[in-house]
């Protein structure tokens, strides 16, 4: 009996010590639009490891794909650039080692479940109100019937609407994300605000104000707004260096509004302490000056403009920026809008640190844009230059670095003929010269007309840095023979000599063709998706063979009534590559299913219960050897469930990653949280994760342990002192993991601690 009991002791300890996930990676509460979105990957050792994120603003069609840069041991780290206009960034990663593909993050389903990450420190607009129109004046006010529309319908649901305060709406209709509602009183003459409250998938509520004006106001009626926000991050550790932070991290954001009747005006300031002399600025200020009926708007400061997808996206640029709408002088809905911006996008660095071994040239931008857009159409035609100043940095600062200059000119169309149908092309050509510096070419013997010659040498003179590319996206999208059939055609072509250092996130040297196809039956019920993509680099065989990839992607999703939700896909990937000059071949294919079951309700007298599992399989075959091949197989279980003041999230992940090389790696997830409200003011979060690995193989073995917990404690008040609310954060993170196999490495031995204090008052 005693042997029995140590052998069933045994079995149980294999099981919860039998797996971990192999990458770390922490999804941030939030982002700052004026900054970029940080995110980054840590891995289980000191590997060549290759990682890419795909991310989309906005709940975007497609996704668009960057590198991870590796900055400090076992961290591998993106920076993503965000504007104002970007609510959400959806994102997953592929991880990749030693060119061989690894694991997705998330493990489970990632393209259509990745994780996301909502703007909150922008003025995040959660809810819209379609109709009536609040931008004009009501003039029945005893009667109002709003259709409200949630913008993120998946992540924030709308509660309640309360006019003024006191006056509460009630619930017509809700079906999806449209919400109709009505006053019960009546509302009062003059100035008016609108109160929707919003709740998230984790508990917490959101609010939005929209203020109006009925028939009645006072013209010297205004609105005063702000914000003060201070964060503060200590960081201690026990390995040789930090690497990628300070131990100590402050920033300190101010932003205040007021609306007149003749013009609105807002300012913002960021404090960052990262500041320093060798890097870009962390620091953002800016000021906002605006036509309340939007016919003129000016910017002064940074400012993080969207124009186009294949020109100015997002980049910041430190200066000037004006926006005058031509047709709303004269009382016109549609919109022809001048936009001319110009400003800094790089400040000179010099070579005087050791962390910083060529220089970086002031770099500046101009541009204008004239946009038309109407209810269906939308089309615009933009130019930029960006060049570095050559005097910026004396020939002892600058390295091998040369100062280089851009000029960019496109033209976008789109157009909606339906509400589900589409018609977009951008065309953008790029000359570019990698040093401004460079010898001239005498083009005197061309015969040219000596007006073009003269454009040519004033503009663009041809210098043997020269080099000339241009980029093209076409995308279609109509209904085939239903309004529940949706069809998607998208082609990209990108010149090899087209450069855009404005906009990073455009893959050079390829073209890709991509059909989308999806289905709704059963009443929407059942939603049936696929996807061909098919990608060519080394699209002019300069290197030889060219590049070819090509993915195939099916997908299915069934919400039913009362259990939950059954979605299912599967991914190919298959690549190959023939270079001749270096005589290097690829040939390999990638695998992917995924089976899942998500919020299945248990009924529990008055709490609210729900389970979630995945399975998923992925394949990595390599045809020319064998021994790169890996299999990786994950099942997981998540239980959620809420009961008053109390909220709990318990999961267990099992994976088992197979190659032939490395042998067999078990992991285990362990993951715990909890939250708990207090008197409607007071929040507590505790969240524990403890994670497991064991491989018994010779020459990779490993037997590891790692605790991440986190406690949170939140803090709100309304009309605390001069300021309409206040909120205080306090947070303490801990990590800790231990390998017995290796305890001399410091990076499967280490400990980590966060504090994390934040104050936000409204006033």
């Amino acid at each position: 009996m005693k042997r029995l009991f140590l052998v069933c002791l045994y079995v149980l300890a294999t099981i919860f010590i039998s797996d971990a996930i192999a990458f770390e990676h922490n999804v941030p509460a939030d982002f700052n639009s004026n900054d970029p979105l940080t995110l980054k990957v840590r891995m289980p050792d000191q590997g060549d490891y290759q990682v890419k994120c795909f991310y989309r603003f906005n709940n975007e069609e497609e996704y668009r794909v960057t590198n991870l840069e590796f900055v400090a041991n076992r961290l591998y780290q993106v920076k993503i650039p965000v504007t104002n206009s970007v609510n959400n960034v959806d994102y997953y990663f592929w991880v990749y080692k030693y060119n061989k593909f690894l694991s997705t993050l998330p493990e489970s389903n990632p393209v259509s479940q990745p994780y996301s990450v909502l703007n909150t420190l922008a003025e995040l607009v959660f809810f819209e109100v379609l109709s009536p129109d609040l931008e004009q004046k009501l003039v029945n006010v005893n009667d109002v019937t709003l259709m409200i529309r949630s913008n993120f319908d998946s992540t924030v649901k709308l509660k309640s609407a309360v006019f003024n305060d006191d006056e509460p709406l009630s619930i017509i209709r809700q079906r999806g994300a449209i919400t109709l509602m009505k006053n019960t009183f009546p509302l009062r003459s003059g100035k008016n605000w609108l109160t929707l409250v919003g709740q998230r998938r984790d508990g917490s509520l959101v609010k939005q104000t929209i203020r109006f004006k009925t028939k009645k106001q006072r013209k010297d009626a205004k609105v005063k707004e702000g914000e003060i926000r201070l964060n503060h991050l200590a960081y201690d550790t026990d390995k040789e260096s930090t690497g990628f932070r300070e131990s100590f991290e402050m920033t300190y954001l101010a932003k205040y509004k007021i609306d007149y009747d003749l013009f609105n005006f807002s300012m913002y300031g960021l404090y960052d302490n990262r500041d320093s002399d060798y890097v870009q600025p962390y620091s953002r200020y800016n000021a906002v000056i605006e036509d309340p009926a939007s016919r003129f708007k000016l910017h002064v400061g940074d400012v993080n403009q969207r124009y186009t997808p294949l020109t100015l996206n997002s980049r910041r640029v430190r200066g000037v920026k004006t926006d005058v709408d031509l047709l709303k002088l004269f009382g016109s809905r549609n919109r022809l809008t001048l936009s001319v911006i110009a400003g800094q996008t790089n400040e000179a660095i010099e070579v005087s640190s050791g962390n910083v071994t060529a220089g970086t040239f002031e770099q500046e931008t101009v541009g204008a844009q004239v946009l038309l857009s109407t209810l269906k159409l939308k089309s615009s035609v933009q130019y930029f230059k960006v060049y570095d100043i050559n005097d910026s940095l004396t020939s002892g600062n600058i390295g091998t670095t040369k100062p280089v200059e851009n000029h960019l000119l496109g033209a976008f169309f789109q157009y909606r003929p339906t509400s589900l149908s589409l018609i977009e092309n951008e065309f953008v050509g790029g000359a570019y010269y990698s040093d401004k510096r460079a010898v001239t070419v005498n083009i005197d013997e061309l015969n040219l007309d000596e007006n073009l010659q003269s454009i040519i040498e004033s503009t663009l003179p041809l210098k043997t840095s020269l080099t000339a590319g241009n980029v093209n996206k076409f995308v279609t999208q109509f209904p085939l023979f239903s309004r529940y059939r949706i069809f998607k055609f998208t082609h990209e072509y990108v010149h090899p000599s087209f450069v855009n250092i404005l906009n990073s996130s455009i893959e050079s040297d390829k073209q890709q063709v991509t059909f989308d196809l999806s289905q709704k039956l059963l009443n929407r019920k059942l939603a049936l998706n696929g996807q061909y993509k098919q990608k060519a680099n080394n699209i002019l065989s300069t290197l030889g063979t060219t590049t070819s990839v090509k993915g195939y992607r099916i997908g299915a999703n069934y919400r039913t009534q009362r259990t939950g939700v059954i979605n299912s896909s599967f991914m190919l990937t298959r690549r190959d590559q023939e270079v001749s000059t270096d005589n290097a071949t690829i040939d390999n294919q990638l695998n992917y299913v995924l089976l899942g079951w998500t919020g299945i309700p248990v009924k529990n007298k008055g709490r609210n219960v729900y389970f979630n599992f995945n399975f998923s399989l992925s394949e990595y075959i390599d045809y020319l050897s064998s021994n790169n091949n890996t299999d990786t197989v994950s099942y997981a279980i998540n239980m959620n469930s809420s009961y008053k003041t109390f909220k709990l999230v318990f999961g267990v992940n099992k994976s088992d990653v197979t190659s032939i090389l490395s042998g067999t790696t078990n992991y285990l997830t362990i993951n715990s949280t909890v939250r708990r409200n207090f008197l409607e003011t007071v929040a507590l979060l505790m969240k524990v994760k403890l994670i497991f690995g064991v491989n018994t193989t010779v020459g990779y073995e490993q037997n590891s342990t790692k605790l991440i917990s986190s406690w949170d404690y939140s803090f709100k008040r309304k009309d605390w002192f001069s300021f309409k609310e206040a909120a205080f954060y306090y947070g303490f993170d801990y990590t800790v993991m231990a390998d017995v196999k290796d305890s001399e490495d410091t990076s499967l031995n280490f400990y980590e601690t966060y504090f994390r204090f934040k104050v936000i008052n409204s006033f």
